[in-house]
């Protein structure tokens, strides 16, 4: 016995149909799961994260919307740094190209978020993906992508600061993200 892999297309019918009911879920590998809502303290380093990330401008952040990597992968990552503005977007979600930076912040699904979306964005080739770790107050820094993985991968304490690379003029201290 097989499970059943998923496209992007029947993913959506499955949402048209009221299938997938009220709760949140992503398609990533084939796969659907259902994302846990936040708790309190990751609501709150969302909420931080995107606004130590206005730099890029409030236009180009999503928060908890949809990207697309492929036909069998859409996730919903927690933040989205876009090339393009929103109104970019009416249209169909954002590919690989069209993102700069992908945000997740983490406490229950932190392994999943190291492993299976880093693997899954470093083979889309997003150029940058961070992962807040808000139990163990860490940031993990994710660079340079390939289909093999990440050929940088920073783990920064909360005294540290990080600059994006699509915006070399900010210096963002980790506190700041982790509250």
């Amino acid at each position: 016995m097989h499970p059943k892999r998923w496209t992007r297309t029947e993913y959506h019918r499955l949402g048209e149909l009221g299938l997938l009911g009220t709760d949140r879920w992503e398609l990533l590998q084939g796969t659907i799961y259902q994302i846990p809502l936040p708790t309190p303290r990751e609501a709150t380093s969302i909420r931080r994260a995107m606004s130590a990330l206005l730099t890029f401008g409030a236009e180009h952040i999503r928060v908890r919307l949809p990207i697309v990597l492929s036909s069998e992968d859409e996730p919903e990552p927690d933040i989205a740094i876009t090339t393009n503005t929103a109104d970019a977007y009416t249209e169909q979600h954002p590919g690989p190209e069209d993102i700069r930076l992908l945000v997740e912040v983490s406490s229950s699904t932190i392994q999943d978020d190291l492993t299976t979306k880093a693997g899954l964005y470093a083979r889309a080739g997003i150029p940058e993906y961070w992962v807040l770790d808000v139990e163990n107050r860490r940031l993990y820094v994710h660079r340079n992508p390939g289909s093999n993985g990440w050929g940088d991968i920073r783990n920064l304490a909360e005294t540290e600061s990080v600059t994006p690379l699509a915006a070399p003029q900010a210096s963002i201290p980790v506190a700041i993200l982790l509250g």
